[in-house]
Order: C-alpha cells, then structure tokens, then sequence
C-alpha cells in the first residue's frame, strides 16, 4: 500500500512546513529552531507549534515530591539518556493539547531514538503531517562538550556530559539511517559549529530548496 502524502498547505496555498531537529546535546538546536520558528512565519505565514522537549523535562523537575521526577533527576545526574516513554508522554501529550492541524511543526530534540522516530512516525502519519524535514545539526564532541560545560547546569559535569555523548553516539547512526531511506523525509545535514548566523542561513537555505521537492 502507498502511503506518500501530499504536502499539507494553508488556504492560501502557502506550504505547513514540519520540521524535526536532531543532534548531540550541545548542538545548538533549541537556538536555531527558535530562529527558524521565526523565519517560517514571516516566509511562509501561519504560526508555528514547537515543542522542546528539554523544556519539558525541566518542567517536570520542577515538580517537588514528584517520584518520576526524583529519578529523572538521578538519571540524568549520572549522564544517562531518559527512557523513551517519558519523552513520549511529554510531546505526545503537547500534540493532543495544544496542536490544531493549522500550524508548522517543530520538532526540537526529539527524537532521540529508533524506538521514538516509529512512535513520531506514526503521530505525523495520524495529523496527515507528512511528508516531513529533518535536520541534523552536527558538531564535534569537542565542541558540544565546551558549550555544554559554559551553560553552567549541575547536572553538565565533564563526566555526565561524556555519558551522555557516549550513549548518543550508538542511537545516532539508526537514527540517521531512519530518515535518510523512507520518501516521507528529506534529510538535510548541517555542520552545527560555525556561528550561529552561518549555521541559520544553510538552515534557511536547504529547506527553501527542499520544499520544491516534497511531494
């Protein structure tokens, strides 16, 4: 059975962009995406449904005498990657919320494994929200690590941050391999190291390109 889609478009004719960020943490992709959140609008019209699921976990921590948020935070102390059910639950539950169908979708840092790419498959196949964009912002572990250390969170310890990298070094490559071989998605890969205003532009430029293309 078939299953492409047709591009999803405003009354106007303008396109409803849904783009999926992905990379190493220090990558820089809560900045740029909330470029892009800006640039979409003012190049596409509409608005923009985004959801960080950083910003939902930090949330979550927030909750005193939560027990999920008790082991989040040893969890994520020790350096480790969170299950997958708990990033789910978070941006799973923004979409059945907050998402109307009339918006661009930006997907910021997730997901974060093979498992979770099926399970936001099928939501964007659910929403008629396919064909997608995913971009891949890559950095030197060097690099990722130094931005990390200067954002002066507890929990980016030199040590926790490896852990983490370490632990996102072996979902990557599948992940990777997810997007680039399915027609519903156009991979576009990005060197994340430069400025933040050179990493924008290709950003802007490759989806300005690729848009010709989706069907």
């Amino acid at each position: 059975m078939d299953h492409r889609q047709q591009q999803p478009t405003t009354e106007g004719g303008a396109p409803r962009l849904t783009i999926i960020f992905i990379g190493m943490q220090g990558a820089g992709k809560g900045t740029q995406a909330h470029l892009l959140s800006e640039w979409l609008v003012a190049r596409y019209g509409g608005t923009v449904f985004r959801y960080e699921t950083g910003e939902g976990f930090r949330q979550l921590l927030q909750q005193e005498g939560n027990y999920t948020a008790t082991l989040v935070r040893r969890e994520i102390l020790q350096g480790h990657l969170l299950p997958e059910f708990l990033s789910v639950r978070l941006w799973g539950g923004a979409f059945i919320e907050r998402f109307t169908g009339r918006e661009h979708i930006i997907a910021d840092g997730f997901p974060r494994s093979i498992v979770e790419a099926g399970i936001l498959h099928s939501a964007l196949r659910f929403y008629g929200r396919l064909p997608a964009l995913v971009i891949y912002l890559s950095v030197p572990e060097d690099v990722a690590t130094e931005r990390l250390l200067k954002r002066g969170r507890a929990d980016d310890t030199r040590e926790a941050i490896e852990a983490r990298l370490r632990a996102w070094r072996e979902r990557i490559l599948p992940l990777l391999d997810f997007y680039d071989w399915r027609e519903e998605y156009r991979l576009l890969r990005i060197h994340g190291e430069r400025s933040i205003e050179e990493v924008h532009q290709e950003i802007r430029e490759k989806i300005a390109a690729a848009v010709a293309t989706l069907a």
